[in-house]
This record gives structure tokens, C-alpha cells and sequence, in this order.
């Protein structure tokens, strides 16, 4: 392993320290791409939500929005990035949406588990 070689360890324990730092900082790397894939797959969550806080209600085509905003048809996505600059917000904080509305459901889960 060269970054073993090249930080020269003096000993096993040395060795065994750079490995799991070697090892521990691929983790990292591997869990942001996992938590990168997780909020591009759930975005549409948080679109959904701040199309209903605007008066788009799911029988007046907020579902067929987001779908097709998920999808990544350029002229939603052009239609949603309108609505969020009149509403002077950006696609972060309808990730914000995302993460909150995942850790409410996760909350609600939670709190299933322990009334059972």
C-alpha cells in the first residue's frame, strides 16, 4: 500500500493506525456519495412540498409536476426554478424540505416503534 510506504510507520501499531485511516477516509468518502444519491433520489419530496405551499394541491397538478421535474424535463425544471425565484428561494431549500420532511417521517416511525 503506498500511503503506508510513504508515511514510513515505525511500527505495526503504526501501521495498523494508517490502514484504518486509510480505510476510514474512503468510508467518508463512499457515505457522501450515498447521502449525495439519497437527497437526488427524494429531492422531488421537497419540490412537492413547496409546489403545495404555493397552492399547487395534488388534484390541481402538483403530482404530475414533480414527476415530471424528477424525471428532468427541461421545461419543468425551468417552471420550478421560476417558481422558486419568484418566491426568492432556491433549490436548496427545497432540499432543506427534503431532509425535513424525511426526518419527520423518520420521527413518526420512531415513535411507532416505541408505542408497539
Amino acid at each position: 500500500m503506498q500511503i503506508v510506504r510513504a508515511a514510513k510507520p515505525r511500527d505495526t501499531i503504526e501501521e495498523f493506525l494508517i490502514r484504518d485511516v486509510v480505510d476510514l477516509t474512503w468510508e467518508v468518502l463512499r457515505l457522501r456519495r450515498v447521502k449525495a444519491a439519497l437527497l437526488r433520489a427524494s429531492l422531488h419530496t421537497g419540490v412537492s412540498e413547496f409546489l403545495g405551499s404555493l397552492g399547487y394541491h395534488r388534484n390541481f397538478g402538483r403530482d404530475e409536476l414533480t414527476e415530471k421535474w424528477a424525471g428532468g424535463d427541461k421545461g419543468t425544471r425551468q417552471e420550478v426554478d421560476s417558481l422558486l425565484t419568484k418566491a426568492g428561494l432556491t433549490i436548496d431549500e427545497a432540499t432543506a424540505l427534503t431532509l425535513d420532511s424525511k426526518r419527520r417521517s423518520s420521527s413518526i416511525g420512531c415513535a411507532r416503534n416505541e408505542v408497539r
